[in-house]
C-alpha cells in the first residue's frame, strides 16, 4: 500500500508520551464534505471520547482571510488524536481512503511496535556502561578526557606501529597492504585497529572502513 499524506508525531498525554495525529490533517486525507468543526465534535461526542485520554484540545493563533482587504490573527481550536481514535474516525466513514488509513496505522504502530525490544536492548546497555563510569569521572567530564588522551598517548609509546597505521589508514590503504608495510601479519595489525577504536582513535563504520578521530595529544 502506497503510504498517505499524514504523519504521527510525538506529544504527552496524562505525562507519557504519546504519537498524535492532527485531526484537521485526517479530516482532509480522509476527503469529509462536512465542514471540519462540525464534523470532529460530532465524531468525538457520538463516540464518548475523553479529552486528555483519547484526545487533546489545542488552541493556537492563525492568520486568517478577511476577504479581499486582508487578514487577521484568530484563535483556532485543533484536536490531536492518539493513534487508536484515529483508528476508529477512519473506520467510521466506511470509506476506503479511511480503511487504507487505518491500515496504515495499524502497520507503522507494528514497526514502532517491533522496535522496543531493541530500544529497550540498547538503553539497558547505555545504563550499564554509565554505572561502569565512576562516579568522580561522571562528574568531571574534563579530566575523563585528560585519563583519554594520556591513555592514547601512553598506547602511542608502546605501539610505534600505530602512528604509522594511522597514517596509512588515512590514506585508504587496506589492512593486508598496511600489514606488508608494517612487516606485521593481517590479524595483528585487526588487532591494533581493535585496541585503537577502543581508544577512540579511529569510529567503527561499515566492515573494515574506519574515520579516524582527531588527535590532541601531549607529545
Amino acid at each position: 500500500m502506497t503510504n498517505l499524506p499524514i504523519n504521527a508525531f510525538t506529544g504527552t498525554i496524562n505525562n507519557q508520551p504519546t504519537l498524535l495525529i492532527n485531526a484537521r490533517d485526517l479530516h482532509k486525507v480522509l476527503q469529509v464534505k462536512t465542514r471540519f468543526d462540525i464534523w470532529i465534535n460530532r465524531r468525538l461526542e457520538d463516540n464518548l471520547f475523553l479529552e486528555n485520554v483519547d484526545f487533546l484540545n489545542v488552541i493556537k493563533s492563525e492568520r486568517v482571510k478577511t476577504g479581499v482587504w486582508g487578514s487577521r490573527e484568530m484563535e483556532v481550536k485543533d484536536y490531536h488524536l492518539t493513534i487508536d481514535t484515529a483508528k476508529h474516525l477512519c473506520l467510521m466513514e466506511h470509506s476506503e481512503i479511511g480503511y487504507q488509513i487505518r491500515q496504515q496505522f495499524i502497520e507503522d504502530d507494528n514497526k514502532m511496535r517491533a522496535l522496543i525490544p531493541q530500544l529497550t536492548a540498547e538503553l539497558a546497555e547505555t545504563k550499564q556502561q554509565l554505572i561502569s563510569i565512576p562516579t568522580f569521572l561522571r562528574q568531571n567530564p574534563n579530566h575523563a578526557y585528560r585519563l583519554a588522551e594520556q591513555a592514547k598517548s601512553a598506547f602511542l609509546s608502546i605501539n610505534p606501529n600505530a602512528k604509522a597505521l594511522q597514517r596509512y589508514r588515512e590514506m585508504g590503504l587496506t589492512n593486508s597492504e598496511i600489514a606488508t608495510l608494517l612487516n606485521l601479519t593481517p590479524s595483528q595489525v585487526k588487532r591494533l585497529i581493535t585496541q585503537m577504536i577502543k581508544l577512540g582513535f579511529f569510529d567503527a563504520k561499515n566492515g573494515n572502513q574506519y574515520t579516524t578521530k582527531q588527535l590532541n595529544l601531549w607529545e
